[in-house]
């Protein structure tokens, strides 16, 4: 892609640059650092959405901005550097190598930096989601370390995610500050989640309009995991109640969040 080429960017990309910029502007605390931007890329949907459109978005932010956006995002241009990091769990055999063909597939295509990882020791006494999870987590912020500078570690969360998290979290007899489930920067953590305010339904359209291939991770079928039985069992009542009910759950959220600033615990 020339660095003279206007990109025109999804409604999705300029919303996520918005973001983008208040957050360096806040982790970095307006001092003009690097912020690596590791972006958990599995080859499934979701983190195929969030490498292509911050791929998009760090072409956007090194000289393909139309003028009249340079004012308000050409601080970042300098500052912003994308990586890609694959995690195989090495616990879905042929699987878990076409994830990682696929993910390596699209780096090489759009010049991300890729590290992949691989695990096959996992303990049969610890939930596996917890530990996997916990994992990923570890292997990105120990590369962050090496790589200097602030990071962030991207992850491609949507607003169905965040429903599911709340349901979970109110099965688990939860108080008011659970129901608070991935908040879209968790500067503590170092997490940044663009797309928790993005409905499923928005999201795919947006890989829809920007024709991306990704891997259906089989194991989501599955209804072994209380993630999976709430997708497949819950989620259908809710959207038949009010096919808005990300939204509202999302207003639920946004409420108690406000609530909670005159609180004292």
């Amino acid at each position: 892609m020339k660095k003279a080429e206007r990109l025109k960017l999804h409604p999705l990309e300029f919303s996520v640059m918005e973001s983008l910029a208040k957050v360096y502007t806040r982790h970095t605390e307006l001092e003009q650092g690097t912020l690596n931007l590791i972006v958990m890329a599995s080859g499934g949907h979701d983190s195929s959405a969030l490498l292509w459109n911050l791929h998009r978005v760090s072409h956007a932010i090194k000289g393909s901005l139309r003028d009249k956006w340079e004012d308000r995002f050409d601080f970042l241009s300098p500052h912003v550097r994308i990586f890609a990091l694959h995690c195989n769990h090495k616990t879905r055999g042929s699987e878990n190598d076409q994830e990682q063909r696929l993910v390596t597939d699209q780096c090489l295509r759009w010049g991300v930096p890729l590290l992949t990882v691989c695990k096959e020791d996992w303990d049969p006494r610890v939930n596996f989601q917890e530990q996997a999870r916990q994992w990923r987590y570890d292997q990105a912020r120990k590369w962050a370390v090496n790589l200097g500078g602030s990071y962030l570690i991207c992850t491609g969360h949507h607003a169905r995610d965040v429903v599911e998290t709340m349901l979970l979290q109110i099965c688990r007899g939860t108080g008011v500050k659970g129901l608070l489930s991935l908040p879209k920067i968790d500067h503590e953590q170092h997490l940044f989640r663009p797309f928790v305010q993005t409905s499923y339904d928005e999201l795919k359209a947006y890989s829809a309009s920007q024709s991306l291939t990704w891997i259906e991770d089989t194991s989501n079928s599955q209804h072994n995991y209380a993630r999976n039985k709430l997708r497949h069992n819950v989620l259908p009542c809710l959207s038949e109640l009010n096919p808005s009910y990300e939204k509202a759950f999302l207003t639920l959220q946004q409420n108690l969040t406000k609530l909670l600033k005159d609180v004292v615990f």
